[in-house]
């Protein structure tokens, strides 16, 4: 993440300053199985009833023949699981926060620029 500077008092000064992200990402893998199962349970709980992104039985059902170390992506804040994004080529993307996240702040962002980077390196299914 970036913020640009605009100084004013001189045309053409604009600097471009990186900005540490409060949050760390982290590829799947099968340690992390637990955690986000445990995500998955207490954002189900929290937004019942009105739906939710995945449940256990869906992380079950997807898991198996997928390539989850590519495709699947979570983002910490400290130890905490603040959210995921679950990669498909040729079907819907998930993508979820903790139930009391708002979608316009920077973790969303980053979720959506993995999001595209990760489709960018998927050829088109149809040529």
């Amino acid at each position: 993440m970036t913020l640009t500077v605009d100084c004013k008092a001189k045309p053409g000064t604009e600097r471009v300053i990186p900005i540490k992200s409060l949050y760390t990402k982290k590829n799947y893998s099968p340690a992390m199985l637990p955690g986000f199962l445990g995500f998955v349970v207490a954002n189900a709980r929290d937004r019942w009833p009105a739906a939710t992104c995945l449940l256990t039985s869906d992380v079950a059902w997807r898991l198996p023949g997928s390539q989850p170390e590519k495709d699947l992506c979570f983002w910490y804040q400290g130890d905490q699981l603040a959210g995921y994004v679950w990669f498909e080529a040729n079907g819907p993307c998930i993508i979820d926060q903790q139930n009391n996240s708002e979608w316009d702040h920077e973790l969303g962002l980053e979720m959506l620029a993995w999001l595209e980077a990760r489709r960018l390196t998927i050829k088109p299914l149809i040529p």
